[in-house]
């Protein structure tokens, strides 16, 4: 079945209709072929998400290849094409452009303190093999915690502290340490998204609609928005997971990608597994946060900062992904 192959990983190739996808996705996992199975049965899913039957087995096998490894729960979002941007919004979300991505897994939420903790034990197993910080950093550090204190770090109903969306971080010292972790892996890494990766585990399976669940506007019992005021964060966990099991994939914290800014970036470029531009100023961000407007809630919605432009600020984070050792 080389022309499946074929078609999942060609953006610019139609693929068959609705009843022969679904006849290719149950046939492969009948075969074992899980991950195989698993994009057919996303392509389905973007085509009629309302198909009750078929989209109860794609989230059984999306399960099925989820894991918790260094306490983080991942979730599998499998290889396939999807269109990334969108026609309406600001002039940098588009033009609307069919990309292939290529499988990993996405961390069911941003960031958390105890997860930080963990990665750290795993990429420092002593004092002494951790480095060294600058005394700038030592002085940044000491702010960010401060402010993580007010936002993160706060105990719930009978003193239970809540595990909360980190803020306060910056590019650099996230990337740090995923790959002081990486080096103690085996046959994966951990790394900041791409745009593209973001976007794609952010539609959660859907195609071309406006936010994680679908069209409807955001409110309260959806994502944590609009906030300002309270100046606190609510339970990533408390708001409903996307198609991928993710959850608060908009708004609670502004997420950190790979990538460099690029308002032109949909115009031109690589349509497989796309990085943006070799260089630039700032980098990327996607979800919005408590603090914004419902706007920024889209999952096409961009915005950008220098690497370490979000040291003190309470509403920038970071979600991990988890791709194989071959995968850049």
């Amino acid at each position: 079945m080389s022309e499946t192959l074929d078609w999942l990983r060609d953006p610019h190739r139609d693929g068959p209709d609705y009843d022969v996808i679904v006849r290719w996705a149950y046939d492969r996992l009948a075969r074992g072929e899980n991950a195989l199975a698993a994009s057919l049965f996303d392509a389905a899913y973007a085509l009629r998400p309302h198909d009750r039957s078929v989209a109860n087995d794609r989230k059984s096998l999306l399960d099925a290849m989820s894991l918790v490894e260094h306490g983080i729960a991942w979730r599998y979002v499998p290889a396939g094409v999807f269109t990334m941007g969108a026609d309406e919004g600001d002039r940098d979300e588009g033009p609307p452009r069919r990309v292939f991505v290529s499988a990993f897994w996405a961390a069911d939420v941003a960031l958390t303190e105890t997860q930080r903790r963990a990665l750290t034990a795993l990429a420092w197993p002593t004092a002494a093999e951790a480095p060294t910080p600058s005394n700038e950093q030592v002085f940044l550090r000491g702010q960010a915690v401060r402010i993580q204190r007010v936002y993160s770090l706060r105990n719930g109903p009978a003193g239970r502290a809540l595990d909360l969306a980190l803020v306060a971080l910056g590019w650099e010292e996230t990337l740090d340490l995923c790959n002081a972790a990486s080096l103690r892996l085996d046959g994966c890494r951990y790394r900041l998204p791409t745009e593209a990766e973001w976007e794609k585990a952010a539609r959660g399976g859907l195609a071309r609609q406006r936010y994680p669940w679908g069209d409807d506007a955001p409110t309260e019992l959806r994502a944590d928005f609009e906030r300002l005021n309270r100046e606190s964060l609510c339970d990533p966990r408390q708001f409903p997971p996307n198609g991928y099991g993710l959850h608060a994939m908009a708004g609670s914290v502004w997420e950190w990608c790979l990538d460099w800014y690029d308002a032109e970036a949909y115009a031109e470029g690589p349509t497989a597994d796309p990085r943006g531009p070799a260089d630039g100023r700032v980098k990327v961000l996607r979800g919005g946060s408590w603090a914004d407007c419902e706007a920024a809630l889209r999952v096409s919605f961009r915005w950008a900062l220098a690497v370490n432009g979000a040291i003190l600020s309470p509403c920038v984070g970071a979600r991990l992904v988890r791709v194989p050792r071959s995968v850049p």
